[in-house]
């Protein structure tokens, strides 16, 4: 069984920071992180990207122009595998 962790942010790359981080220690490791930017204008792409390329889990990002959290939440479910 594989989990989907989604995860809608917004110019908020301190508190990414920290929940990437969380998510990437758990001791369960069949899930997948989809990180659906809501139209950041902060560095989060960049903070993302280095997630990508450091770790070996699956990160999934996806970029949108500002729409909400309710949007951002409904693209993460249909990205997710």
């Amino acid at each position: 069984m594989e989990i989907s962790i989604i995860m809608p942010v917004y110019n908020e790359t301190v508190l990414l920071k920290r929940s990437i981080s969380s998510v990437i220690r758990q001791t369960f490791t069949n899930w997948e992180l989809i990180i659906v930017d809501d139209g950041s204008l902060d560095d989060t792409r960049d903070l993302v990207s280095q997630w990508q390329v450091e770790n070996k889990f699956p990160i999934k990002y996806i970029y949108q122009k500002n729409s909400g959290k309710h949007i951002a939440h409904n693209v993460g479910v249909m990205n997710a595998t």
